[in-house]
């Protein structure tokens, strides 16, 4: 007597395996979830800056015991010019200069990052002093609020600027 296999119905059509439904199953999540994490670039281009000068705040904080540099707490006045053409800033401090020096260079922007390249050649004992790095960004059309915190320093550096012009 001919035995007919499990993997094949009485019909003679092969039949789906068990394993193949929650395979796609499976990869249907995955995918769903793999395009919702990509959606914030692909569906929201990063805010460009326009050119001008942005006026306000500079404010460090720091919570390290250790931190033996003497940078200390507190605010500054600065202006931050920007070429969104060029994709080249300047930064300049206004009176208090001991939590921020004046310093130029480059920047490229990502959806809610702002990445400076310090490009001003200074020889300074601790780069926090210095617009460099990836930081978080919002600008609204007036108000450009850039921060950045650092875990190994327990630094915070906030920017909080009005377009001046």
């Amino acid at each position: 007597m001919k035995t007919i296999p499990n993997a094949f119905c009485t019909h003679g059509k092969r039949q789906p395996h068990i394993l193949v439904l929650p395979f796609l199953f499976l990869l249907f999540v995955f995918g769903t979830l793999w395009l919702t994490g990509c959606s914030d670039d692909i569906l929201n281009p990063p805010v460009d800056i326009p050119s001008g000068e942005y006026q306000g705040q500079y404010a460090l904080s720091h919570a390290n015991p250790a931190d033996t540099l003497g940078l200390r707490s507190g605010v500054s006045e600065i202006t931050l010019s920007i070429n969104s053409t060029l994709k080249t800033y300047s930064l300049t401090p206004f009176g208090d200069s001991s939590r921020i020096l004046s310093s130029q260079g480059a920047y490229k922007l990502a959806y809610r990052k702002i990445t400076f390249t310090d490009r001003s050649m200074k020889t300074v004992s601790d780069t926090a002093l210095l617009l460099n790095g990836e930081f978080t960004y919002t600008f609204d059309g007036v108000n450009l609020v850039i921060t950045q915190s650092d875990a190994v320093t327990k630094r915070e550096k906030s920017f909080f600027l009005l377009r001046a012009r």
